[in-house]
């Protein structure tokens, strides 16, 4: 049986690690929201639901 070590980018400041089958790899790198503004931004005119909330 092959064993698995983790990432070394689990190392990284701010790297969550995954779990089930990314587990042993980053999920993301801290707060995904605070990164990318995503979460604060609303929903995105290029989102596939956006024509359908207004």
């Amino acid at each position: 049986m092959l064993a698995m070590t983790a990432s070394p980018f689990l190392a990284l400041p701010g790297a969550v690690e995954g779990s089930g089958d990314a587990a042993g790899v980053p999920a993301h790198y801290g707060n995904p929201c605070e990164s990318s503004g995503a979460c604060s931004a609303g929903p995105s005119s290029t989102s596939p639901t956006a024509e359908f909330s207004r």
